[in-house]
């Protein structure tokens, strides 16, 4: 073979690496160029943070949401603090960069979990994995301009480096891993403290099953992982505490392909056959999987944990696990050579099928934010008083009024870090006095357009769902 064509070879392999994240891009082009807002509630809270970093510098106290009591800003400020640079950086507006870095999250999403599957096993099983990726729930969130997605850039990398640090014996790639474990802390904690389980995990077991590994390197991960995200943690938690009210979630097993998509039926096969092999990577796979498995199952021991979020992060595996499957079904050789016409016909019917269910996914996709919604920031942010409460009957209206008004909230999302707040039913029931207004500094209540006038308040706004009344003074 010729040097020339051996390039040409070597081109079109970097091409298959490529090609899932490259769908995916266009996939999340769809909403990203039909709305003019975001994807996702939960961005406008993000938005929030990232104004606030703009507006005081890096604080650690948040006055505008759950007010008038505010709260500490438990949400790390990693993904906050990109956003605030791009959009200083650009003079675009929150909203524009959030919707605008869309497609951008999800093609490196895939590209890190797709290069993940490449490294660990062959060209094939990452071009699978990848496109086997796009057609499962998360990928649905990667498209989501929040810290989750962002995250999962760094993730499969940290993967990476500590399973070829621990192959080579190399403090390089431990290192590597630890910087981007660390990275993760400080943009979503929840899936960087499961990406230290994993890694622990993997370890313990590579040690039960009598394979050579130096704890150290872990020690050493885990260790650089904590000091880089200390600089926020330690002063936060010293000076507030530990915050964390997350609601039990448990996901019914009826729900498990919804989450998984095609993988489920796949990975059996592909987890026979690594159990089989036992070699590391094969280990770190089936590890990875059980224990979030594991992990997800622990609300039935009183432990309250998002089981889904959990679930996601256990897709990966699961992806890997189905392409090593169905690369052997289709008869792959890591060279990526064929043994029939066959499984050329099988394998496009295979991906084609992917990217039109995905493609479809986005077309049906929209932001989760109404205009009426954003009709009723906008009022705030141009007659809001700036300094009073507003409750609204709507709880995702909060974190959409705050992080374009500016106007406080009486909750105003992400309320896990919450420490103290407003008892927002005894207003909108309307059983309030004079005093608990003035106490609470409640100056608006929103309601849905179909409700009741409230005491002491006058109407000064409505739209087809919502209604603004501000309180009269007396």
């Amino acid at each position: 073979m010729s040097e020339g064509t051996f390039r040409i070879i070597k081109n079109r392999i970097h091409l298959l690496v490529f090609l899932p994240a490259i769908i995916a891009f266009f996939i999340s082009l769809i909403p990203t160029l039909k709305f003019q807002v975001p994807l996702s509630w939960d961005v406008f809270f993000h938005i929030h943070l990232a104004k606030l970093y703009l507006e005081h510098g890096i604080i650690m106290w948040d006055p505008l949401t759950y007010a008038p009591f505010g709260r500490p800003i438990y949400y790390p400020p990693g993904f906050h603090f990109f956003i605030a640079i791009l959009s200083k950086s650009s003079a675009y507006d929150l909203i524009k960069i959030t919707r605008f870095i869309q497609p951008f999250l999800a093609f490196s999403a895939v590209l890190s979990f797709t290069y993940l599957a490449y490294k660990l096993y062959n060209l094939s099983v990452g071009f699978l994995a990848g496109f086997l990726l796009i057609i499962t729930l998360p990928f649905y969130r990667f498209m989501f301009p929040i810290p989750e997605s962002m995250v999962m850039i760094f993730l499969p990398l940290a993967i990476y480096f500590y399973y070829i640090g621990l192959e080579k014996n190399s403090y390089t790639h431990i290192l590597a891993s630890g910087v981007l474990s660390g990275m993760n802390l400080l943009i979503h904690p929840s899936s960087a403290v499961l990406l230290i389980i994993v890694l622990g995990f993997y370890t313990f077991v590579l040690k039960v099953v009598g394979r050579k590994v130096f704890s150290k390197y872990f020690l050493l991960y885990a260790t650089l992982a904590i000091v880089i995200a200390s600089w926020w943690w330690v002063p936060l938690l010293l000076n507030y505490g530990y915050v964390f009210n997350v609601p039990p979630i448990m996901v019914p097993l009826f729900d498990y392909p919804r989450i998984f998509g095609i993988s489920l039926i796949l990975a059996p096969i592909g987890g026979y056959l690594l159990f089989k092999k036992k070699e590391n990577k094969d280990v770190l796979i089936l590890s990875w999987l059980l224990i979030l498995l594991l992990i997800s199952q622990i609300n039935l021991l009183g432990i309250s944990v998002l089981s889904d979020r959990i679930l996601y992060y256990a897709v990966l595996p699961t992806a890997i696990m189905a392409a090593y499957g169905l690369s052997y079904l289709l008869g792959f050789s890591d060279r990526i050579t064929y043994k029939k016409r066959f499984y050329y016909i099988l394998t496009s019917f295979i991906l084609i099928s992917i990217i039109i269910s995905g493609f479809w996914v986005a077309n049906m996709s929209k932001p989760d934010v109404s205009n009426s919604q954003l009709d009723v920031a906008y009022y705030f942010q141009n007659y809001g008083d700036k300094s009073s409460v507003v409750i609204s009957a709507d709880y995702m209206l909060d974190s959409v009024i705050v992080s374009i008004s500016r106007q406080p909230v009486s909750r105003g999302g992400y309320g896990i870090s919450k420490l103290k707040e407003l008892n927002t039913d005894k207003y909108l029931s309307f059983n309030f006095t004079r005093s608990d207004l003035n106490r609470d500094n409640v100056g608006y209540l929103v309601l849905y357009s179909n409700q009741g006038t409230p005491p002491y308040s006058r109407m000064i706004y409505k739209n087809k769902d919502y209604k603004i009344y501000k309180i009269e003074n007396q």
